[in-house]
């Protein structure tokens, strides 16, 4: 039983990780083996070379959890706000609540505590949180203007920055995190 449990095992492991790979086990001298419970042990020692390790980073799976987190909770805040409807003056009111979402959206993700490895993962987030609260204060500054292009241009200009950092989160494994607009 124990064998056939150990096997199991393997066998799912391998096909969760993608690595199966045909192989023959020599589990010594059979029945005799598998009376005394041998036969599993043998197998056991194999496991290791049998099934490829997954690297473990429990920290950063951890951390990657809460920062998608925070993004969902980001989004649902910015779900909540009324779209504008027309005209300059309810796209600016739209674009500052916008915004007053995002920055503390920022800094409760800046409050997530960081495993090791992440610097890349922060480094793009601080740019990204840049890039979009600067796109954001552009929709606003349009918008103070009687110039509906300005506006236009400014909004254009924001979807593009949204587009841009969407692609880096997905790749980095923030997928809550990959779109503003």
């Amino acid at each position: 039983m124990k064998i056939l449990l150990t096997v199991a095992a393997v066998i799912a492991v391998a096909v969760m990780v993608g690595a199966w790979r045909a192989e023959i086990v020599s589990f010594g001298n059979g029945v005799a083996d598998v009376a005394s419970g041998r036969a599993g042990d043998r197998l056991e020692e194999r496991i290791d070379e049998l099934v490829p390790r997954i690297p473990k980073q429990p920290g950063k799976n951890a951390w990657l959890t809460s920062v998608n987190a925070s993004c969902a909770r980001r989004n649902a805040q910015i779900a909540a706000v009324h779209a504008p409807r027309g005209g300059l003056k309810d796209l600016r009111r739209y674009a500052g609540q916008v915004l007053a979402v995002q920055r503390a959206h920022a800094r409760d993700r800046r409050s997530i505590a960081t495993p090791p490895g992440v610097a890349r993962e922060l480094q793009f987030m601080a740019l990204a949180d840049k890039q979009t609260e600067m796109a954001l204060k552009r929709v606003i500054a349009a918008t103070s203007k009687p110039d509906a292009k300005s506006a236009e241009r400014a909004v254009a200009m924001f979807e593009s920055t949204s587009r841009m950092t969407s692609g880096g989160f997905r790749t980095l494994g923030l997928s809550a995190c990959a779109s503003l607009a």
